[in-house]
């Protein structure tokens, strides 16, 4: 089975909606605006990052739990919304790490989104043919409070660092 995008499988396969690729398009089309909010108010990126994390998976949650159509579309806005703004929170608080080391820092932080988009597509994949997609979805909620972690670590470091 294909779980490429878990947005497109919730509709199909649990949700029993053709709405499923429109609901992707609107998940995508939201991350436009939320990365260029974000470079807007780069000066919050830490808040940003922190309420992204927090979002993304009471996001999920929602998602897991809901059975309309209709408003798993909606969710798809705020859900797309923190999704867009991880990227650029992550670049503009750990720039001032990398010294003028900033070119491979960026390259870092890139190459490993990417990796991460690949594992856990599949990893999501995998536990929806094994378990559901509805389980897959919580075990990817799971994730997040690693994330989550990360983040205050990496921010914590960052303020003794920078005064």
């Amino acid at each position: 089975m294909d779980h490429t995008f878990f947005i497109d499988t919730l509709f199909m396969d649990v949700l029993h909606s053709s709405k499923g690729k429109m609901a992707l398009s609107l998940f995508w089309a939201v991350m436009i605006p939320s990365r260029f909010l974000v470079g807007r108010f780069s000066h919050h990126a830490k808040a940003i990052l922190v309420t992204s994390i927090i979002a993304i998976p009471f996001t999920m949650l929602l998602l897991v739990t809901a059975s309309s159509p209709d408003l798993v579309m909606l969710l798809c806005v705020p859900l797309g919304f923190a999704s867009g703004a991880i990227y650029p929170s992550v670049l503009t608080i750990l720039m001032p790490l990398a010294g003028k080391q900033t070119a491979t820092a960026t390259g870092i932080i890139t190459a490993t989104t990417g990796i991460g988009g690949v594992v856990f597509t599949a990893m999501t994949g995998s536990l929806a043919d094994g378990f559901g997609m509805r389980a897959a979805m919580l075990v990817l909620v799971s994730f997040f409070s690693l994330s989550l972690l990360a983040a205050l670590v990496v921010i914590k470091q960052n303020r003794q660092e920078t005064g």
